[in-house]
């Protein structure tokens, strides 16, 4: 799988769906950097390069767009979980349900 070895950023407030995630994107071998808050998650990537990102999006999530920017700046793919439509100035692949990162991500690393 593309995703072993590879550094992610997760941007997760929540922290029961940052755990399920971490667990997922660990099994596949992923090197996670985890931030809980917009601000933690630019810091994070002042810091550290990576291959690809996940946000959690929540509905009035909208201190994202500056991560989504950054991101966008970088040429690092993003993944977006929201159970609802998302903002069109987030950009990247949306994925609607937990289960469905590690294989989004695999696909999009593929690439």
């Amino acid at each position: 799988m593309q995703i072993a070895g590879r550094c992610i950023l997760l941007l997760v407030e929540d922290a029961q769906t940052a755990a399920h995630l971490v667990s997922d994107l660990e099994r596949a071998r992923a090197d996670l950097v985890v931030a809980a808050h917009s601000f933690e998650a630019i810091e994070r990537l002042r810091k550290f390069t990576f291959a690809a990102a996940v946000i959690d999006y929540r509905r009035g999530g909208q201190e994202r767009k500056g991560v989504a920017v950054m991101l966008a700046e970088r040429g690092i793919p993003l993944l977006v979980l929201a159970e609802d439509r998302p903002p069109e100035h987030l950009g990247g692949t949306v994925v609607n349900s937990r289960e469905g990162i590690v294989p989004a991500l695999a696909s999009l690393l593929a690439q």
